[in-house]
């Protein structure tokens, strides 16, 4: 079943009440969303209305010829239209709004006498109704998935008309109790059109359940979307935070980054906006750093044969003398490693993606019997720049793509086993080594992608990455094509 309108509206009403912290990724709907998931919601509103079925109107009444039974029956809904609707945002929610609705119907009718000789007779009447409504649509947490979920808190009809008109036969005899058939038709739509409007909200419901509050990655790393506070929602637009961080399944130490505030637009002329900070992929880090992935072992394999510095001691001949003469024309391996509970810092500025990445290197020569002697540590800060793009995977989830390219790279050091050395001759084999071994990983990273949450069958339209202070957005428009 098709989610509607209402699964779009679904996307940004994510709330629910917990402890207020700065989250780290925001999702908002702007009134042009709002207004296309109008224009999505309300024809499948008024086809289910269309559908709606009437029960047959029995009853008996006393005429001119005496008293006799009487029957509406087989009421069928031929059209149902609408001059205006609206869809405005509330405190809680949104309002529905239905003007100048009307709906025409058919029937048959048919009357017995009740005393001799029983007259009977039928025919068919055409019945016009019209009609007003509105309704107010909430979001709540289901206290058992703590997903957030649609109810409908207000729900009235103002069936202003029902006219009848009777074909056929005696349709004289229907003209002097047309106001009992009136009725009872007007209390049978009463009694039905609210339903419907609720029932709208089954399948947007059950797409919200399917909303990934929290995604597992590799090594016990889990990407949180986990609600932070209520939306902010303005007459303008609803904007929902969500924690945006990543988790390591065992903390070791705390994690160093906080989320900053992120300033709101003061108009959104897109559908869909989506911010997420610096906190994001700085959390990543540091999560994946205590998950204990983010440590490296260069080998001599793993260095290009072009590249003027090899993994051999007699390489650094020139470089470090004391290295080469102590240990002659011997192989080396590399260890990098994560320095700090913060091995990568991200910040985001409107001119701008910027990645440092902090990084301890452990240089070790191999004997031969492969006993491995630390030699020296250099303590190691790379400079790169990063490209961000937003699109749909093939999967048809809307993805954050991201890579980075190193600038330059920092070397002091830390420890030394040969002596003291001049280390800046090193920067160019430290710069080889974060390209070769450090960047491929984040940057496969990169190019899989980091999906947003999306409701199933909303996908983004022209998306526009926008590099600000602290945080990057993405301004889209939409398009819903309904699932099965």
């Amino acid at each position: 079943m098709s989610t509607g309108g209402w699964g779009i509206i679904a996307l940004a009403m994510l709330a629910t009440t917990v402890v207020g912290v700065n989250p780290g990724l925001m999702l908002g709907i702007s009134n042009p969303g709002l207004d296309y998931a109008r224009q999505v919601a309300v024809p499948i509103l008024l086809k289910d209305i269309k559908g709606v079925n009437l029960p047959d109107i029995n009853g008996d009444v006393h005429t001119p010829v005496g008293s006799v039974d009487y029957s509406i029956s087989s009421i069928q809904i031929e059209d149902v239209t609408l001059k205006s609707s609206s869809l405005v945002f509330t405190k809680t929610g949104v309002d529905l709004g239905l003007s100048g609705a009307a709906m025409s119907a058919t029937a048959h009718w048919h009357y017995r006498e009740n005393s001799f000789p029983h007259i009977s007779d039928s025919g068919t009447v055409d019945i016009s109704i019209s009609f007003s409504g509105s309704a107010t649509i909430d979001c709540i947490v289901d206290p058992a998935t703590r997903s957030p979920q649609l109810t409908m808190s207000a729900c009235s009809f103002d069936i202003s008309s029902v006219d009848v008109h009777f074909h056929g036969g005696a349709s004289w005899l229907y003209n002097i109790f047309k106001s009992l058939i009136e009725d009872a038709v007007k209390d049978a739509l009463q009694t039905q059109l609210c339903p419907i409007v609720k029932n709208e909200l089954g399948p947007a419901n059950a797409a919200l359940k399917k909303l990934p509050m929290n995604v597992s990655l590799t090594h016990g790393v889990v990407a949180s979307y986990a609600l932070t506070g209520n939306p902010i929602v303005t007459p303008d637009y609803l904007v929902t935070p969500h924690s945006g961080s990543f988790v390591p399944a065992r903390v070791t130490a705390p994690c160093p980054f906080t989320a900053p505030v992120v300033p709101l637009l003061t108009t959104l002329p897109r559908m869909l906006y989506v911010w997420v900070t610096a906190y994001e992929p700085n959390t990543a880090g540091w999560a994946f750093q205590q998950a204990g992935t983010l440590d490296y072992l260069v080998t001599p394999a793993d260095i290009p044969a072009s590249s003027p510095v090899q993994l051999n001691t007699s390489t650094f001949s020139d470089i470090i003398p004391a290295l080469s003469t102590k240990y002659p024309n011997m192989n080396m391996t590399v260890e990098v490693i994560a320095r700090g509970a913060a091995p990568a810092n991200v910040t985001v500025t409107p001119a701008a993606l910027n990645v440092t990445l902090f990084f301890d290197l452990h240089f070790n020569v191999l004997t031969a019997n492969k006993t491995s002697i630390p030699v020296f540590i250099l303590n190691s800060t790379g400079n790169g720049a990063g490209n961000v793009t937003c699109n749909s995977s093939k999967s048809g989830e809307a993805t954050l793509y991201f890579d980075i390219a190193l600038l330059n790279a920092f070397v002091t050091v830390a420890s030394s086993n040969i002596g003291p050395f001049d280390v800046s001759p090193l920067e160019a084999l430290v710069e080889i080594l974060i390209q070769g071994a450090v960047l491929p990983d984040i940057n496969r990273a990169g190019a899989d992608g980091v999906a947003i949450p999306m409701v199933d069958g909303v996908k983004l339209v022209n998306p526009q990455v926008v590099f600000a202070s602290g945080h990057i957005r993405i301004d889209s428009d939409v398009v819903y094509t309904p699932t099965q």
